[in-house]
């Protein structure tokens, strides 16, 4: 470590730089509420979201997923209300990167884990058992046309990354007025998006 220091403070790189970044082994979408909420259709909206989040994860470094997890929980700083954190996993029948599999199969884990009488603060979705979406082992029941589907997502994240996030969109993921995260003082995005660049004027 000392020898390191001393040829990094004479100018030369002791870090190799990775140039090929290797592929996730899970990926993950969890937020907190912009406010509590007891309403299964608002924790829907979010799951739904981002279940869809996950996908474009996914398809980003052409991954498909064998696992979903989903969980929900209560505010854990609050401790005059009752509090929960719940989750709940599942084996998906074909390993995919598709947005609607991957919500309906979230839905399907949100409502038998959600229970009405607790105020929930936040929930995420997590993508496990990531392999090749080139590799895929098919189900004989499965009746997806998979190359179809495929055209189509990659479409839709063409036409969301131009004109901007979820212009396109399943109705399931609403419009979240009821429950994102407030970010009235988030800071401007200076080097990542042109919109937002800082403009200098002489």
């Amino acid at each position: 470590m000392g020898l390191r220091i001393k040829r990094e403070l004479l100018g030369e790189s002791c870090i190799l730089l990775e140039l090929m970044v290797p592929p996730k082994k899970a990926v993950a979408t969890t937020r907190a509420f912009g406010k509590k909420t007891s309403e299964l259709i608002y924790i829907t909206e979010a799951v739904s979201t981002y279940s869809v989040r996950c996908a474009e994860k996914l398809r980003k470094q052409n991954s498909v997923a064998n696992l979903l997890t989903i969980f929900i929980h209560s505010d854990p700083f609050n401790l005059n209300e009752p509090q929960i954190n719940i989750s709940k996993t599942i084996s998906l029948p074909v390993a995919t990167n598709d947005n609607i599999e991957l919500v309906k199969y979230a839905i399907l884990c949100l409502n038998a884990i959600f229970k009405p009488e607790f105020q929930y603060k936040k929930a995420g979705v997590i993508v496990e058992g990531l392999q090749d979406e080139a590799q895929i082992q098919g189900n004989i029941f499965d009746k997806t046309d998979r190359k179809k589907q495929h055209k189509l997502f990659h479409a839709i994240d063409k036409l969301n990354y131009e004109f901007g996030r979820d212009k396109v969109k399943l109705a399931v993921q609403g419009n979240g007025k009821e429950w994102k995260l407030r970010q009235e003082k988030l800071s401007k995005r200076y080097t990542t998006n042109w919109k937002e660049i800082i403009e200098v004027k002489a």
